[in-house]
């Protein structure tokens, strides 16, 4: 829109002429990423969902880079991150207004590796577990054994962990097979050095239920 200024007198032509003022500058086109964790740190387990918000664009086409190599077109698009690191998500917007683009940082880390972990109350002497833990895709496995004292090199195999799911980008849920058949749930802290949680089901009732566990990579 043109907004009209004061008119000027032309006297020596007999004609009136009218100042006018540059028209506004359309505004320029956003995007902006949104996940439901907003942006962090996610277990290797972990499917995120990203969406975007844009302004000043008619229907805009979305393109999603997910900095290990893996593309997507969407509005709502989800993806797991299989390495290690700290990849950088970006989503082009493009429209017949022109282009935006937007970029968030994600660090993920793998759940591989040996965590040591104890639960309260502790059994007697127990320092208490040790778990080597092996995660393929979306898929963790692993061993668990009783550690006793430092002193006491003896580890006693007590079964092994099965139906692990992740239920948010930090959240975990598993059984460990064995003994007691315990259901456990937890969240990682954001460092994704830690996860703390408790027992929420007891399959052999024989067990203790409702165990506070912290679990620590080593």
């Amino acid at each position: 829109m043109f907004r009209r200024g004061p008119c000027l007198a032309a006297a020596f032509v007999g004609l009136a002429a009218c100042a006018t003022e540059a028209p506004d500058a359309p505004s320029q086109p956003t995007v902006a990423i949104e996940t439901p964790d907003g942006t962090g740190a996610v277990t290797g387990i972990s499917v995120l969902r990203f969406g975007a918000r844009v302004t000043g664009l008619t229907a805009p086409s979305l393109a999603w880079s997910f900095g290990d190599g893996a593309n997507a077109v969407g509005a709502s698009v989800t993806h797991r991150f299989d390495a290690e690191g700290s990849p950088a998500v970006t989503v082009t917007a493009t429209g017949t207004e022109g282009v935006a683009t937007a970029t968030v940082s994600v660090r993920s880390r793998t759940l591989t590796g040996r965590w040591v972990s104890t639960v309260l109350p502790c059994p007697a002497n127990l320092s208490c577990w040790v778990n080597d833990l092996v995660q393929q895709g979306t898929v963790l496995t692993g061993q668990w054994t009783f550690s006793y004292a430092d002193t006491d090199p003896r580890r006693e195999p007590r079964g092994s962990l099965v139906n692990a799911v992740a239920t948010s980008p930090r959240g975990i849920t598993f059984t460990q097979d064995g003994d007691c058949r315990r259901v456990f749930r937890g969240t990682m802290d954001p460092s994704l050095e830690s996860i703390t949680g408790t027992t929420v089901e007891v399959l052999n009732f024989s067990c203790a239920f409702g165990e506070s566990w912290t679990f620590r990579r080593q």
